[in-house]
């Protein structure tokens, strides 16, 4: 571990963080997603992981072995496709091509944030953030905002690890 990594972790842990709330189909969520995406300052991985209730419905609060967390959370969910270099989905079964990302980067890069900052919900948010942008070699110095994608049945979650979270709810 370098500390110019170290230093990009922590500027992951201080970055603000906002949640779009989605959950009703049909109303631009793929494309207002991949307008945030497009912007230098976001970190953000577009497409419907939906951490939060990935974490949920995988009982992730139970695991404490980083290799078993690890293996739960890039191979039996839906961040495999990160994996797998590319997703295919969403209204218009669109492609996104992950064929860039430095799939070993990812995983070494999750685990050496949560060797670092321990094992809990919000870690491992941002653990996954910062690996994602490590394996696509974002340059941390430029991000200003991480923007993830969450059910509105998954507030209450996303509202207690970041409680000065910015919300936009599309739901209306």
């Amino acid at each position: 571990m370098t500390n110019k990594n170290l230093d990009k972790m922590r500027i992951v842990n201080n970055l603000p963080v906002c949640f779009l709330l989605t959950g009703i189909g049909r109303t631009g969520n793929h494309f207002f997603m991949g307008l945030l995406d497009s912007h230098p300052q976001i970190l953000m991985i577009n497409y419907e992981t939906l951490f939060y209730d990935i974490y949920k419905s995988f009982s992730c609060e139970d695991l404490k072995n980083i290799d078993l967390l690890t293996n739960k959370l890039f191979y039996n969910s839906r961040i495999k496709p990160l994996i797998e270099g590319s997703f295919f989905g969403g209204y218009q079964r669109e492609a996104i091509d992950y064929s860039k990302i430095d799939k070993n980067n990812l995983i070494i890069s999750f685990k050496s944030y949560l060797h670092n900052f321990g094992i809990n919900r919000k870690k491992i948010f941002l653990a996954l953030m910062y690996a994602f942008g490590e394996s696509i070699n974002v340059d941390f110095s430029k991000i200003k905002i991480i923007v993830e994608r969450s059910l509105i049945d998954c507030f209450y979650d996303c509202y207690s690890d970041f409680p000065d979270a910015k919300i936009y709810n599309n739901n209306s």
